[in-house]
């Protein structure tokens, strides 16, 4: 990974992790609480903070990702961001469903992109990830090849699109087409799922800290 300046103290620390799979307890004391007010303190702090989500999101690797996307939770996100996170969505992320859940709650123009993705199918732009041996792969974007990692974003996709009540019949049709349905059935993590769990937990820690969603 690259070097993420202020930010660098969340990955020496291992917070990070708690970060991936949220649950229901907002106790102060647990990991990712304290995690999140770690990535708090930092943009108080940050001085260039658009720079350096940016940089976050620019990593090949998912850990700065997710960290990128609990720094956008915490914050009224630029343009500029918010497409950092749509490109390292559309490269085949690993944390594609925490990204997409971020989305729901911070992209204005979440409806759009998500039509757009679903029209084309989630289709992956060119990534560093192809340049990189399987092993060193494995570790920035976890074990699935490109064809899982585009039903892992098809399905994180579907389940918040659902959440949508003025989606258009056209794109409804489309989400019930064989084609995307068979793409469903591929995806071996439950990304649909996870989108929606991940989505209600870090809704009840915002909740919780006062922070606006």
């Amino acid at each position: 990974m690259k070097r993420f300046g202020l930010f660098d103290k969340i990955f020496s620390q291992g917070l990070y992790l708690s970060l991936l799979n949220l649950d229901s307890d907002t106790d102060s004391d647990t990991d990712v609480i304290q995690c999140v007010k770690e990535i708090g303190d930092i943009i108080a702090e940050d001085k260039d903070l658009e720079t350096s989500i940016s940089l976050l999101f620019s990593d090949v690797n998912w850990r700065p990702h997710l960290v990128a996307a609990v720094a956008v939770l915490l914050t009224s996100p630029s343009e500029r961001n918010m497409n950092d996170l749509w490109d390292a969505f559309d490269k085949g992320s690993w944390v594609s469903p925490q990204f997409a859940a971020t989305a729901s709650l911070r992209d204005y123009k979440f409806k759009n992109r998500l039509v757009d993705r679903v029209k084309n199918r989630c289709a992956l732009m060119p990534s560093e990830l192809s340049l990189l041996s399987p092993l060193e792969r494995h570790s920035a974007a976890g074990p699935c090849g490109d064809y899982q990692r585009v039903c892992k974003n098809m399905a994180s996709l579907i389940s918040l699109a659902e959440t949508i009540s003025d989606l258009d019949p056209g794109v409804k049709d489309e989400l019930e087409s064989e084609d995307v349905q068979d793409m469903l059935k591929q995806d071996v993590d439950d990304s649909g799922d996870r989108a929606l769990r991940w989505l209600s937990d870090i809704r009840k820690i915002l909740d919780k800290y006062w922070i606006s969603k």
